[in-house]
């Protein structure tokens, strides 16, 4: 049996199923202020920008804001037609030493960041379309 709890951010769910605690942390693709845990916002995000940039990132919350932060590669790509797909699998060991995921906007001087629980993978879809200059269109992570 899972139980489904909605916080007030549209594409954070917590699924708690009977057998353990899972969760999907994930960038939206609009900023929206309302339905955003208030912990997540570091910095300033006009509302309505969009998505410009993701990260996972090795490490703890203050990660991100090092020189050189330890930045996680995708260990895998695949190609379909105009779109493409990364992916980031994540090991129990990698969790607990901990890994969050950075969002960035567009003209903003914050990002929204998540430090990652209970996820096996991460994520991207990339529009293709135009190979110079390719878009991000959905991040997630569970």
């Amino acid at each position: 049996m899972t139980i489904r709890v909605s916080i007030p951010f549209l594409f954070l769910l917590v699924l708690l199923p009977t057998t353990g605690t899972a969760s999907a942390f994930a960038c939206p693709a609009t900023y929206e202020k309302a339905r955003l845990p208030v912990s997540a916002l570091l910095g300033n995000i006009r509302e309505g920008a969009l998505l410009d940039s993701t990260q996972v990132l090795a490490g703890a919350p203050g990660e991100e804001t090092k020189e050189y932060p330890a930045l996680l590669a995708p260990d895998s790509e695949t190609r379909k037609a105009k779109e493409i797909i990364q992916k980031w699998p994540l090991s129990p060991e990698e969790i607990k030493e901990g890994v969050l995921l950075i969002c960035r906007y567009k003209e903003a001087t914050g990002y929204l960041r998540f430090p990652l629980q209970g996820v096996t993978e991460c994520s991207a879809r990339l529009d293709a379309s135009n190979p110079t200059s390719m878009k991000l269109l959905a991040m997630i992570c569970r």
